[in-house]
């Protein structure tokens, strides 16, 4: 039985909306056990910002969590987001708010050990580093799943690096940090997607570190849907990344400033 079997309410089957293979039933634990494995979640505490209908919150109760909070400023996913929790886990245990990202960190006075960003953050472009900021201060672990920005400038880079194209690959995919982007399939974001090189550097200087193990398995489980470039011929959609930093206790805070003398980014400017 799968794991979503028990849970039926908190995702489609395979006829409903979602078309990717790895939001099926059969596929969400694997999943969402790329994103933080099931031994690791008893005792924590859960932000979810984009829960639709609450799945995540049903993998993290189930094993454990000590709470759940989810956000949605579509009321109709929260309402069944409330329903589907309180159909199978205490409401002492849960929280779901109808509110935007902006006026829940607003008035939020928590900290969570774990932070959800769940297919919103290319959604995210007149203020997403501000978001991306703000939830930093309140969590030690932020996990992000997004649109993988496919780079225009093969030519540009190729020139600069003097590299083989499968290095180039490799570069565009986790280290380019150019976040403009032009791509009707994406919608109407700003043409701002945000890389993993962007994001590696914007969350270094925050005090975080990336930790790339959950991409490099998900990818292996699922390569038709995670990795860089299209789904599919027609370029429609893009594929996703899954990426997780956490909060070095070790080497503390680096400032901007130390970051771009010790990588020579000051001397190219």
């Amino acid at each position: 039985m799968s794991f979503f079997d028990q849970y039926p309410e908190f995702l489609p089957d395979k006829s409903g909306d979602l078309t990717n293979i790895s939001y099926t039933r059969e596929n969400a634990l694997k999943r969402y056990s790329t994103w933080i494995s099931n031994d690791e979640v008893k005792g924590l505490s859960f932000l979810d910002i984009g829960c639709q209908f609450a799945a995540v919150g049903a993998y993290v109760l189930h094993y454990g969590a000590a709470e759940y909070v989810g956000i949605d400023n579509k009321a109709k996913e929260a309402l069944v987001a409330e329903e589907n929790l309180r159909k199978y886990f205490k409401q002492k245990q849960w929280n779901i708010y109808r509110t935007s990202i902006e006026d829940f960190i607003g008035n939020n006075k928590k900290t969570f050990d774990v932070v959800f960003l769940g297919r919103i953050l290319h959604g995210l472009s007149l203020n997403g580093n501000s978001i991306l900021s703000d939830l930093s201060e309140i969590c030690n672990c932020i996990i992000i799943e997004s649109a993988n920005p496919v780079n225009t400038a093969y030519d540009t880079i190729k020139a600069k690096y003097n590299v083989v194209d499968i290095e180039i690959e490799k570069y565009v995919e986790y280290e380019h940090s150019f976040v403009e982007y032009t791509d009707s399939s994406i919608g109407n974001f700003l043409n701002v997607l945000y890389s993993l090189g962007f994001l590696k550097e914007y969350f270094l200087r925050l005090g975080f570190e990336i930790d790339y193990a959950p991409y490099e398995k998900i990818k292996k489980i699922f390569p038709e849907e995670y990795g860089i470039g299209y789904i599919n011929k027609k370029n429609n959609p893009l594929k996703k990344f899954i990426i997780r930093f956490n909060r070095r206790y070790d080497k503390g805070y680096i400032s901007r400033l130390d970051y771009e003398f010790n990588n020579n980014i000051l001397e190219n400017l």
